[in-house]
This record gives structure tokens, C-alpha cells and sequence, in this order.
């Protein structure tokens, strides 16, 4: 009975975690706006999650970056992790100046995401004695729960 259920276990970790692909098991449109926006780029894996979409882990000019492909290959978001020092200091005046003014900001864990919609948006966690979110904030000022 233990046996059973161990494997059973181990199938339904397998459908829940990332799965390693080949660049060949990527939608073509995926990979077509990967290879023209990302000319050069170290590719560390493609990976398929758990929505039915794509996740690509690479170094691109020297620094790391994760892109995101719904299921059908149509591109959802761009990541990397960036120094306290490449936030823009509008940033940093937005969120001192929004209802988060009083949470203390995790300057270590701030991502530059880029989407369809916007250019820029940056990925900041703040958190009080009550509680830890996630902010995103827009290059205009504009500070956001989710985009």
C-alpha cells in the first residue's frame, strides 16, 4: 500500500513541477520572438509550467533573465533581477509617496518585468509587521497590486 502511494505521489509532483524541454517541444512563434528579441543569448533551459505554458531561463549581455509563453507561444512577460542601484529613483519617490510609505522596502528583491502593455514595470516586496505584498510599480509613479 506505502508503494502505491509514493508513486502516486511521485505522478502528481510530476504534473505540478517544471518540466525540461527541448527548444524543438516549444510553440514556433515562442521561439520566433525569443530568437529575434534575444539575438545571442546563452540559453540555460526551456522549461514547461504549470498553466500549460513556457518558461525560458537565459543570459542575455551579461545578465540573467527568465521569458515567460502562454500555451499557444504568444509572449506574457520578461524578467531579471536588478541592483538597488539600477532601480530609476521614480521608483523608490512612488512608493514613498503611496499608502505603502510606512512598509519597509526589500531593496534585494526588485525584478524589472517588461509585458505587451507596458515597457517597464518593476516588481518590488514590501512588508509591515502585518504583512508581506508585492507592488508593481510604473515609471510614471503609478503603484500597482498586480498588472
Amino acid at each position: 500500500m506505502n508503494k502505491y502511494l509514493l508513486a502516486m505521489l511521485f505522478v502528481g509532483l510530476g504534473i505540478w513541477l517544471p518540466q525540461t524541454l527541448t527548444a524543438q517541444n516549444v510553440p514556433a512563434s515562442a521561439k520566433a520572438h525569443f530568437e529575434k528579441n534575444y539575438s545571442g543569448a546563452h540559453v540555460k533551459e526551456w522549461e514547461a509550467i504549470h498553466d500549460g505554458g513556457f518558461e525560458v531561463e537565459y543570459h542575455y549581455q551579461g545578465k540573467k533573465y527568465e521569458t515567460y509563453y502562454d500555451k499557444n507561444g504568444n509572449w506574457v512577460r520578461t524578467e531579471r533581477e536588478l541592483k538597488k542601484s539600477e532601480v530609476p529613483q521614480s521608483v523608490w519617490n512612488a512608493l514613498k509617496n503611496s499608502s505603502f510609505a510606512g512598509y519597509k522596502i526589500d531593496d534585494d528583491d526588485v525584478e524589472l518585468h517588461q509585458t505587451p502593455k507596458h515597457a517597464e514595470i518593476y516588481e518590488v516586496e514590501v512588508k509591515n509587521k502585518n504583512e508581506k505584498r508585492k507592488l508593481y510599480v510604473l515609471t510614471d509613479g503609478t503603484v500597482m497590486d498586480r498588472y
